[in-house]
């Protein structure tokens, strides 16, 4: 990974599938929920994608990964869940 002054720590990293949710949640309360399948993917040397933008002073508490298990309802990945990690 290319990280440097400019593009900030890396949050997190862990493998997902195209029909995974991730929910994202600040320390000021903002939310956002996704589907992995709506992130571009980039090549090899790309300083990362924004998945949302935080105020200076925010920070990402936690990461989860919803897994789609075809039947409609969501399944929770314990292991997928990341606190105080600094926003991106």
């Amino acid at each position: 990974l290319d990280v440097g002054k400019k593009t900030g720590p890396v949050v997190d990293a862990f493998p997902v599938q195209d029909t995974d949710h991730l929910i994202m949640l600040t320390d000021k309360g903002q939310l956002i929920r996704l589907q992995v399948n709506e992130v571009r993917i980039a090549g090899r040397k790309t300083r990362g994608v924004i998945l949302f933008r935080t105020a200076p002073d925010e920070k990402v508490t936690s990461i989860v990964r919803f897994s789609d298990n075809g039947n409609g309802d969501d399944d929770v990945d314990p292991d997928a869940e990341k606190t105080d990690a600094p926003a991106a």
